[in-house]
């Protein structure tokens, strides 16, 4: 009995048959699909001698507006590629950091007095204005406080 290699690949089919067309790889078929999906998102080369310096192996090569949303006031908005260039690249921000409130956030916030922005750094600053509130009564009432050198 012999070989007929044209017998068998009509009878069973080839092994070649399903690989004539060349499979696309994923990073392509992925960039195909943002095309589509995005098509007005504008593309800006990154000057890596511009930005600051950041101990990584891969900073961002380009720039391209990303939309987020805000942490205050919930709005769509978009960190558009030429507000990331100027921001690591002439304000030397960390390449780690992106946007994350709206223009009238960033200035509302910037524009309170150092009075209304109270950062909670440890249960400390927590406790002083609740201790101011309940101190007098419990020294009213009798009790001493002898931890922590109080009196």
């Amino acid at each position: 009995m012999s070989y007929d290699g044209e017998t068998c690949s009509k009878q069973f089919g080839s092994y070649h048959d399903g690989m004539s067309k060349r499979r696309i790889p994923r990073y392509q078929r992925d960039a195909d699909e943002r095309e589509v999906a995005l098509p007005s998102r504008r593309i800006i080369p990154a000057d890596h001698f511009e930005q600051a310096p950041n101990n990584s192996y891969d900073p961002p090569s380009f720039y391209e507006d990303k939309p987020f949303e805000c942490v205050d006031c919930g709005k769509e908005e978009v960190w558009t590629a030429r507000q990331q260039q100027w921001w690591y690249e002439v304000a030397k921000g960390s390449i780690y950091s992106v946007a994350i409130r709206c223009r009238a956030c960033r200035q509302a916030r910037s524009a309170r007095s150092p009075e209304d922005y109270q950062p909670i750094n440890s249960s400390g600053t927590l406790m002083k204005p609740v201790r101011a509130e309940i101190d007098p009564a419990i020294l009213a009432a009798g009790f001493a406080f002898e931890a922590q050198g109080r009196q």
